[in-house]
């Protein structure tokens, strides 16, 4: 079986050379970007298509079952054509939102009942309420990766951070075949990190970044049980701040939320290190040191999710706020 990681790591990488050399869909710096010179996107379709390969196998091997895998196959599909059409010709963003809905639909009615979460004193079962709330989620999930892959390797190295972090609870608990999913996927991006770390010779696009989001969202209800819910909210906590309280800000100010800009406050780190790697590496440390354990103590015990989440965002948020993120430029 590590064969079918290293050959997800492969197949990714070799799609990534293959889309560079065509040099098609050109991201062309303008003066809200954080790169300077025009760089291909829709690298995304590399480890979208190597994911697939992977859990294919999986899937063949009767280590997925029928449900997850026909909800990760149809749902990202969707997102994935969503994202490339949009990554060649922009789209209309109510396009976009739609085929993110759709996808949202199609994942959470396969992967159905929503997992319950335990609160403190009491276990709470979401019902048909679990899926709307799931489906908003969903979206701003969707939407915030997309918000945060604005410079080289932060989105990429954030997801494989996550997923590798699930896939090692996962094993901890029996559940190798999630684990496997969780690596396939974690492996594949891996393949196109090599392209996207500074200096990136690859963008992800739309196609990758909505296709993250959406991942992250139904390996966390595909996972659940054995995990719990609480660990994923954890994972995701640096992301979820940043784009969080720079959405909140812009929309405050009565501007736009939903076009391109530079305020987040990872693109004010990496403007005042004059470095994208020393900004990815800054969040990835921020991840290893204080994100990890607090997921594991939601992952040890349930009870505890709620409060080891309330810490975890409890920091997050305010030192996003403290770094800038929606400040006025």
């Amino acid at each position: 079986m590590y064969l079918l990681l290293l050959g997800s790591f492969t197949i990714s990488a070799i799609l990534c050379v293959f889309i560079i050399k065509r040099k098609h869909a050109l991201d062309v710096p303008n003066d809200r970007s954080s790169h300077t010179i025009p760089t291909p996107r829709g690298g995304g379709l590399a480890f979208i298509i190597a994911f697939y390969a992977g859990i294919f196998i999986l899937y063949a091997a009767n280590l997925m079952p029928d449900n997850v895998f026909i909800a990760l196959a149809g749902a990202g599909g969707i997102i994935a054509l969503a994202g490339y059409l949009d990554d060649l010709n922009s789209v209309s963003p109510w396009l976009k939102a739609a085929a993110q809905m759709a996808s949202l639909i199609w994942g959470v009615f396969w992967l159905e009942p929503v997992p319950s979460i335990e609160l403190v004193g009491f276990v709470w079962q979401w019902g048909y309420f679990g899926i709307m709330a799931t489906v908003i989620a969903g979206l701003w999930l969707i939407n915030l990766y997309n918000f945060m892959d604005g410079i080289d390797g932060l989105a990429a190295s954030q997801a494989i951070f996550i997923f590798v972090s699930a896939a090692i609870f996962c094993v901890f608990e029996g559940a190798y075949g999630q684990a496997w999913a969780l690596a396939i996927l974690a492996a594949s991006v891996g393949g196109f990190l090599v392209f996207n770390w500074q200096p990136a010779r690859l963008f992800m696009g739309d196609s990758g970044s909505g296709f993250l989001g959406l991942m992250v969202v139904l390996m966390a209800i595909a996972t659940t049980p054995p995990l719990n819910l609480w660990p994923w909210a954890i994972l995701v906590t640096l992301f979820v701040a940043d784009a969080t309280v720079t959405v909140t800000r812009r929309i405050l100010r009565g501007e736009k939320w939903y076009e391109g800009h530079n305020l987040h406050a990872y693109q004010r780190l990496s403007r005042r290190w004059q470095s994208h790697r020393a900004a990815t590496g800054c969040y990835m440390a921020v991840n290893i040191v204080f994100v990890f354990p607090l997921a594991v103590v939601a992952w040890v015990d349930p009870s505890m999710g709620l409060m080891a989440t309330v810490f975890a965002w409890g920091a997050a948020f305010p030192a996003a706020t403290l770094l800038g993120a929606g400040a006025k430029a």
